[in-house]
């Protein structure tokens, strides 16, 4: 099932990035996961093996504060990217 839901995201940005009219559409994903990396778009990195691993020492030490894990914009050109969806398996 997630593959098939991974593969329908997949599907359907690299549609709205293909159509010609794709200057005013911009498609940002998140966790800088494969598909933004196969499709060439921008993502946003919250870093989440850090906060996983931050709860992990906080809950391991019993310690109550507040740790602040800033995210990363990676900016990334689709343009730059061509896409030949005829080569793509149905």
């Amino acid at each position: 099932m997630v593959l098939y839901v991974l593969l329908l995201f997949l599907e359907i940005a690299a549609g709205i990035l293909d159509c010609p009219k794709n200057n005013t559409i911009k498609i940002i994903g998140e966790e800088n996961l494969l598909a933004s990396r196969l499709l060439n778009f921008s993502t946003i990195d919250h870093h989440l093996d850090q906060c996983g691993e931050e709860a992990f020492n906080l809950l391991l030490n019993q310690e109550k504060k507040s740790v602040t894990i800033p995210y990363t914009f990676i900016e990334r050109d689709f343009s730059s990217k061509k896409i030949d969806r005829s080569e793509w398996i149905s």
